[in-house]
């Protein structure tokens, strides 16, 4: 057997005995094994036989190969291009690409489990890396939405949220770790509820297109779904710039510049 190649456990499962059609039909399967150890594909068909239907059980063992880490290698310098191009097509205007830019820091930094950890992971990078912070700590006595990712940019006739990236004092650019990186509220909307990093990457990935989009939104630890819910269909920066009888309302929200500031 190869370095490379690793068999996993076999869910021995019983045939169901023969019935007439009608009659109940039982497994004296063994689940004895834990979910996370079992891997198997069971299939259970009917077959008719002289007027008796069966329930035939089909047992796969699954086998899985270690993936090389050159082919790690390329998968991070892919998904670290397709960030760069990404970003660049936002900062030309082409502001849906925070759904791009989410699907990319997804793939790079999110623990999905055992069975997909994030590529900074599998790499042996992400154990003690430190992220760079670039939100000041939202504020609990200001009454206006907090927005510290983005700033604003106006023009004769446009207004605008873009992203801060290295712009301002170095001094307020901090190292944190990843989960005080991830986790930190970076935007708070006006009915003062709050979202993290973690929160925005999320929600573009799950559902604005990033990987897919969702049925119906979803809490996110004490973010509720609402909040989520009123983040699709509104601006949570909720800035909007009067000239004379006009109206200036940015084309994106202050959530898709965060999410082009933490990509």
């Amino acid at each position: 057997m190869g370095p490379f190649l690793r068999p996993r456990a076999v869910w021995a499962v019983g045939t169901a005995g023969c019935k007439r059609e009608g009659d109940h039909c039982e497994s004296n399967g063994d689940n004895s094994l834990k979910d996370d150890d079992r891997v198997v594909a069971q299939s259970r068909s009917r077959e008719l036989h002289g007027g008796a239907f069966c329930h035939v059980n089909t047992l796969v063992t699954l086998m899985f190969i270690q993936r090389a880490s050159q082919e790690l290698e390329r998968d991070f310098r892919e998904t670290f291009q397709r960030l760069v191009s990404a970003g660049t097509a936002f900062d030309a205007g082409q502001g849906y690409e925070a759904a791009g830019i989410a699907a990319a820091v997804y793939v790079l930094v999110h623990e999905g489990g055992k069975r997909s950890p994030s590529l900074l992971t599998l790499l042996g990078r992400k154990a003690g890396l430190k992220f760079i912070d670039s939100a000041r700590s939202i504020n609990p006595r200001n009454l206006l939405t907090e927005i510290p990712l983005v700033m604003m940019q106006m023009s004769s006739n446009d207004f605008a949220y873009i992203a801060k990236k290295d712009h301002g004092p170095p001094e307020n650019l901090l190292e944190a770790s990843f989960s005080g990186w991830w986790e930190k509220a970076v935007l708070r909307d006006p009915k003062r509820r709050e979202f993290s990093r973690k929160n925005l990457i999320h929600f573009f990935r799950h559902f604005r297109g990033g990987g897919h989009v969702g049925r119906q939104h979803e809490p996110q630890g004490s973010v509720p779904a609402q909040a989520f819910a009123d983040m699709a269909l509104g601006d949570p920066g909720a800035w909007l710039i009067h000239r004379g009888a006009e109206t200036l309302v940015p084309e994106y929200g202050a959530d898709y510049a965060s999410v082009r500031q933490i990509g």
